[in-house]
């Protein structure tokens, strides 16, 4: 079994087993605000190429998440997996997109508002079927009521490589 330990500047110090990974909840600044988000690594990583990958994308984390939203800003408008996402909570849970995003109707909640009220839930790093590092961010936009998640997946070097839309 492997241990690790792994320093970054954003969480401290992370203790990695090869056997368990790494699991543990973080707060993490994101535009202005603390936000808890589930923080993981996943076990059997034993390149010494992913660690110094995952610290230093893991103090990348609020430069990515501006990344990502800017990125699904972009593509809201040409992008399936967006519409299907935003058009299942605008369809299926109405009143509670108007609370969260504090507008008086839907036809009034724009693009803007629905990925401004995005929140990040989950953060976490594997190896993908490439054999190459993944770094996954988990973003909801109703946690308390919907477990839909909009998935945006980015490469060892912090490129955005794919949206997916999760339940």
């Amino acid at each position: 079994m492997t241990n690790r330990t792994l320093t970054t500047k954003l969480l401290g110090t992370l203790s990695y087993t090869q056997e368990n990974g790494t699991t543990m909840d973080a707060v993490i600044p994101l535009e202005g605000k603390e936000v808890k988000v589930d923080y993981s690594i996943f076990e059997k990583l034993t390149s010494e190429d992913y660690f110094k990958d995952i610290v230093t994308l893991t103090d990348q984390i609020p430069e990515l998440h501006l990344k990502a939203k800017k990125t699904i800003l972009e593509q809201f408008d040409e992008n399936d997996t967006l519409t299907i996402y935003f058009e299942f909570h605008t369809d299926e849970l109405p009143e509670e997109v108007l609370e969260v995003t504090e507008c008086d109707a839907i036809e009034n909640v724009t693009k803007e508002i629905l990925i401004d009220k995005l929140v990040l839930s989950g953060v976490w790093f594997s190896e993908n079927a490439n054999n190459e590092l993944d770094l996954t961010f988990d973003f909801k936009l109703l946690p308390e009521v919907s477990d839909e998640l909009l998935v945006v997946r980015f490469d060892n070097k912090g490129e955005i490589t794919g949206l997916t839309h999760e339940s």
